[in-house]
C-alpha cells in the first residue's frame, strides 16, 4: 500500500434467515391457539361455580383461575409481538414494562406452581 492509496472499506450485511422468522411466526401462532383453547377451562370454572362446588375444591378452582390468568396474558403478549404493535406514544412505557416483559404470565405461572405444591401437600396430609 503506498501513501496515496486509500484503504478500502467493505460493507457487511447481516441478514436474518427466513427460516428463523418462520419458526418464530409458527411458535407465536401456536401460543395464540393454545391461549384461545382455554375456553374449556373457563367452562369448567363456570360449571364449578354454577354447581356450587368451587368452595369444596378451592385449590383446584384456584389452579384453573391462575391458568386462565396466565394464558390470557400470554395471548396478549404474543399478539402484541406477532402483530408488531407500535410502541410509540403514551402507552410505550406501560406496554414495554407490563406486556412485553411477560410479568403477568410469570406471576400466573409462579402462582400456579405454588398452588400445585399446596395441592400436593394437602393430598399427602389427608
Amino acid at each position: 500500500m503506498t501513501a496515496t492509496e486509500e484503504p478500502q472499506i467493505t460493507q457487511v450485511n447481516i441478514v436474518t434467515s427466513s427460516s428463523s422468522l418462520n419458526i418464530r411466526l409458527y411458535f407465536q401462532i401456536a401460543v395464540l391457539l393454545i391461549g384461545i383453547g382455554t375456553a374449556a377451562k373457563v367452562l369448567i370454572l363456570y360449571a364449578m361455580v354454577v354447581s356450587k362446588k368451587h368452595n369444596k375444591h378451592l385449590p383446584i378452582f384456584n389452579q384453573y383461575a391462575l391458568d386462565i390468568f396466565s394464558y390470557f396474558f400470554m395471548v396478549i403478549t404474543n399478539a402484541v409481538t406477532l402483530f408488531n404493535v407500535s410502541l410509540a406514544g403514551s402507552l410505550r412505557y406501560w406496554l414495554c414494562t407490563v406486556i412485553i416483559t411477560d410479568i403477568f404470565v410469570l406471576v400466573g405461572n409462579v402462582g400456579g406452581v405454588i398452588n400445585l405444591a399446596i395441592i400436593a401437600i394437602e393430598s399427602y396430609l389427608e
